[in-house]
C-alpha cells in the first residue's frame, strides 16, 4: 500500500471550480500526501473511458482506491466516470439538491445524479430526507 493518496479531479469544463474546491478540502488533512492528477474537459465517453483506465491502473499500482472530485454535468459522463474504482465527491450531487431546497425552488437537472432522484429510487421517505437537511 502506498504511503500516499491520489486523487483525480475531473470537469467536463474548465475545471477551475472542481479544482479550488477539491484543494479546499485536501488542506483539511495536512499530514496525507496527496497526489492530485487534473483532468478537465472530460466531455465525451471517450474521454471518460480513457479517465476509467487510467484510474483502475493506479487503484492497482497503490493498491488503494483513489478519491475522484468531479464537477461534471453531463449524466451519462458522470455515470460512466462513477464506475471506475474510486471513492466518487460529486460537486453537483452534494450540493445541487440542497440550493434548491434553500430557494424552494425546482430545477431540471441535466446532469449528474440528483439526490433526491436517488433516495426516491431507493424508497426513503423522502419527506423525512429534507427535513434532516
Amino acid at each position: 500500500m502506498s504511503d500516499f493518496r491520489r486523487a483525480f479531479i475531473v470537469s467536463d469544463r474548465t475545471g477551475v471550480t472542481a479544482e479550488k474546491l477539491a484543494g479546499a478540502l485536501l488542506e483539511q488533512f495536512p499530514n496525507i500526501n496527496i497526489r492530485s492528477k487534473f483532468h478537465p474537459f472530460i466531455d465525451t465517453t471517450e474521454k471518460a473511458q480513457q479517465l476509467i483506465e487510467e484510474i483502475k491502473h493506479f487503484s492497482e499500482r497503490d493498491g488503494q482506491r483513489p478519491i475522484v472530485f468531479s464537477s461534471i454535468s453531463n449524466n451519462e459522463i458522470s455515470q460512466l466516470v462513477q464506475t471506475a474504482p474510486a471513492l466518487h465527491l460529486s460537486f453537483f450531487d452534494a450540493f445541487l439538491f440542497l440550493v434548491t431546497r434553500g430557494l424552494n425552488y425546482s430545477v431540471e437537472f441535466t446532469g449528474g445524479t440528483l439526490m433526491e432522484v436517488e433516495y426516491q429510487q431507493q424508497g426513503a421517505d423522502l419527506d423525512k430526507v429534507r427535513h434532516s437537511l
